[in-house]
Order: structure tokens, then sequence, then C-alpha cells
């Protein structure tokens, strides 16, 4: 009977071997895909630390570029409203100017008329 099942033990023999084989390719198979996922990982990784780091950069300049135009606009109000209280000064200088004129005219003439330095003019 031994003689028999020869065969069939060789053949088992066989199959075994080609079961190993198989699953020694399929685990080769796997560590390749694996790695090459870990490798597809970190590019997508570093890439996407690079756009992250691009995106700061230009929110950081754009943040910058309104806070120097509201710079610029609020340089640009005051630079008006000391044009505008220039103008309004030099309208009204002539009539503060006669007004401390007559104040100085009305003090020298009550310390004149109070000493009698005052004479007929």
């Amino acid at each position: 009977m031994a003689a028999e099942l020869e065969p069939v033990f060789v053949l088992l023999v066989d199959v075994e071997m080609e079961q190993r084989r198989i699953v020694e390719e399929a685990e080769r198979r796997a560590h390749a895909v694996r790695d090459a996922a870990r490798e597809q990982a970190a590019g997508l990784l570093n890439e996407a630390r690079g756009r992250v780091a691009a995106e700061r950069a230009a929110g950081s300049a754009a943040v910058q570029r309104a806070g120097e135009k509201e710079q610029q606009d609020l340089l640009a109000a005051a630079r008006e409203e000391a044009a505008r209280i220039e103008a309004e000064m030099s309208e009204r200088m002539p009539l503060l100017v006669e007004r401390a004129l007559r104040s100085v005219d009305l003090m020298l003439g009550d310390e004149t008329a109070a000493t009698g330095e005052g004479g007929a003019s």
C-alpha cells in the first residue's frame, strides 16, 4: 500500500512546495505594495506641507498688504484733515489777529487811562 500511495505523497510534496511559493510571492507583493503606499503617502504629505507653507505665505502677504493699505488710507485721511484745519485756520486767522489787537488796544487804553498818559490823538 505504501507503494500505491507514494505517487500521491509526491504530488502532495509538490502541492506543498507550490503553496509555499505562492505564499512567499504574495508576501513579497504585499511588502512591495506597502512600500509603494508608504512612498506615495510620504510624497502626498510633503506636497500637502508645501501647499500649507505656500498658503500661509500667501495669507501673510495678504494681511500685510491689507495692513499697508489701511495705513496708507489712515495717512491720507490724516493729511486731508490737516489740510482742512490749515485752510480753516487761514480763513479765521485775520479775525483772530484783529480780536487780539483789539484786546491789546483795550488793555493799553485802560492802562493809559488809569495812569493819565493818554492824550488827545
